[in-house]
């Protein structure tokens, strides 16, 4: 059996680099675990209210659409990273097209459903502004 020549051995990992692959690894899996759980209550949504009004619906669905593109930018960094990209450090500490999406389009979902709240919390409150105007400035 012929020996490896020491220099096409790869470098040793360092610690920190591991503690940050198993952090994206755990991050990557809860992600596509709470779009699992998104996608259920998209269909119990559709269930539920079949004969909501076209606007409600059309936010939900755009919703639901937005979180799974997310998750797709998600899943396919998690791809680059550990599947094509494995055992690049360099490679690993790139940023790439999902990270700086991600918060602008959560953020936006966000504040868009918590607007929808802050609406049905007014229409149920008896035209009361208080509370919606509280979930508004918390969301902001």
């Amino acid at each position: 059996m012929p020996a490896v020549p020491v220099n096409a051995l790869p470098p040793a990992v360092p610690t920190a680099v591991l503690q940050m692959a198993e952090t994206l690894i755990m991050t990557y899996l809860l992600d596509v675990a709470l779009c699992g759980i998104l996608s259920v209550q998209t269909y119990f949504y559709y269930l539920a209210f079949p004969n909501d009004r076209w606007i409600n619906k059309t936010f939900v669905y755009a919703t639901y659409v937005l979180g799974l593109f997310l998750t797709g930018l998600v899943v396919y960094q998690a791809f680059i990273m550990f599947g094509s990209g494995f055992a690049d450090i360099i490679g690993a500490t790139k940023v790439r097209a999902g990270w700086p999406l991600a918060p602008v389009i959560g953020g936006f979902v966000g504040l868009s459903t918590q607007s929808l709240y802050a609406y049905r919390i007014y229409i149920l409150s008896n035209k009361s502004r208080i509370i919606p105007c509280i979930v508004l400035v918390a969301s902001i």
